[in-house]
């Protein structure tokens, strides 16, 4: 008994020494090395809301082959048009805190396509504060007409300075053998595509009407629904048909008004008054 139990120890050592082997995700050889967190909580789009003040959206990464290596912060899922956004991104240092501020510098690679006078990279939020292990790194950037075509993509290495270096090998992605990832270069996508909601084109075309971007938008401003919650496919039916009868009734009493709310074609940027769908009845009609 005491061979078999010694035997079973030995095996189980030798399956936990290779699956800690496998496990590890980065080599480095400096004490303060800079590099980009993975967690998808790491990344924020922050614009200047027509209130005054500054709002903020997460960013997710792009679902591609070498995955966590490209985001797309996309500007159509604002609740708001902006002209342009700050995408905030952390990055970090290994190593403990120091009590100075070191500075690490930023490379753009040519490969990227967001044109250079769209864009700017704070080098104020290239710093790692005294006594902080993490910098916000902030881009802002411009909106254009062709990123509701397609998003413009803005490739960044890290580079070493003040102290810090950049003594990465690669990264393992979980799950996805053969594929690796830089610890130091990201690729930052900016699109303004506004989706439409999967159940629009059924069951939301009866209460809410044609689709746009600016009925999608003013849904969402008129009756405070995130941008997020309306673009879930699970979205509730019957809200939709509430939403339908409230917006029918606050578009007619507009329009009694003389000021009609304006629809906006995605298209030919022509303007027509809005109007609710063919099913959204109301007490208004009355």
């Amino acid at each position: 008994m005491y061979k078999k139990i010694s035997l079973l120890l030995f095996i189980s050592g030798i399956i936990v020494f290779f699956s800690c082997k496998k496990s590890t995700i980065a080599v480095y050889n400096a004490n303060s090395s800079v590099y980009f967190h993975s967690r998808t909580d790491s990344f924020w789009l922050h614009y200047n809301g027509s209130d005054g003040s500054i709002h903020s959206q997460p960013v997710r990464y792009a679902k591609t082959a070498n995955q966590f290596d490209t985001l797309i912060g996309n500007m159509g899922l604002l609740n708001e048009v902006v002209p342009e956004v700050i995408l905030e991104s952390k990055v970090w240092v290994t190593g403990q805190p120091v009590s100075h501020d070191r500075r690490f510098q930023v490379v753009v690679d040519k490969t990227s396509t967001l044109p250079e006078g769209d864009f700017t990279i704070d080098e104020q939020s290239c710093i790692i504060r005294a006594g902080a292990s993490v910098a916000n790194m902030q881009i802002r950037a411009k909106k254009s007409a062709i990123m509701k075509k397609m998003p413009l993509y803005l490739t960044l290495t890290l580079t070493g300075g003040d102290g810090i270096d950049t003594a990465y090998a690669r990264e393992y992605i979980e799950y996805q053998p053969g594929i690796y990832k830089s610890m130091v270069t990201r690729t930052f996508g900016f699109y303004d595509n506004l989706p439409q909601p999967v159940w629009w084109p059924t069951f939301g075309k009866y209460y809410l009407g044609d689709f746009s971007n600016t009925k999608l938008l003013f849904l969402c401003n008129h009756f405070n629904i995130p941008m997020t919650a309306i673009q879930d496919k699970g979205f509730n039916t019957s809200l939709i048909m509430e939403y339908g009868r409230l917006m029918r009734c606050y578009l007619r009493a507009m329009s009694d008004k003389q000021t009609p709310v304006m629809d906006k074609n995605d298209y030919t940027d022509v303007e027509f008054p809005m109007a609710a769908g063919a099913y959204a009845s109301s007490v208004c009609d009355n």
